[in-house]
């Protein structure tokens, strides 16, 4: 009998904010729903993936672990050529008061 392939791990970068991870996440969820993105990742990796059209798509998807393949690969590919580095907003200048 087979093993049933792990579900892959999806965190975002260890520099990114406790409180900038539902942005994080958002970003993924819209990068990944995003036809030139996914063209884009294709072009670099020679990787691509769809979404299942129907639930005997999905459970073939699940049953291989072809998901999880691609995530594996897109997650650092959207961190690098996406998201690129965290940066903390810049300070707000305090004006003077008059």
């Amino acid at each position: 009998m087979r093993a049933k392939p792990q579900s892959a791990t999806i965190s975002p970068p260890a520099d990114v904010p406790h409180y900038a991870r539902p942005i994080w996440y958002s970003c993924l969820h819209w990068a990944i729903g995003n036809e030139e993105i996914l063209a884009a990742f294709k072009a670099d990796t020679g990787l691509s993936y769809s979404a299942p059209r129907c639930a005997l798509d999905a459970m073939i998807d699940d049953a291989t672990g072809l998901g999880n393949s691609v995530v594996v690969a897109f997650v650092p590919w959207f961190n690098q050529n996406i998201w690129g580095a965290w940066q903390d907003p810049p300070a707000e200048e305090s004006s003077p008061e008059t």
